[in-house]
């Protein structure tokens, strides 16, 4: 398990490609609508956004 401090420092952890949280918005259940992106957009989108310091607008 990945602590807040750690991912703070590098988003790059977390492992969008195959990650169980990640994975269930593509797959939600009954009633739910799944992300409307392609998984593998949405992980290189994140992948590019970690890479380019994770910018967090405010």
């Amino acid at each position: 398990m990945l602590l807040v401090e750690e991912l703070e420092a590098d988003w790059s952890k977390i492992k969008v490609e195959s990650d169980k949280l990640v994975m269930w918005g593509w797959n939600p259940g009954d009633g739910r609508k799944p992300v409307d992106m392609p998984h593998d957009e949405f992980a290189r989108r994140f992948q590019e956004w970690a890479r380019l310091g994770a910018a967090c607008p405010y």
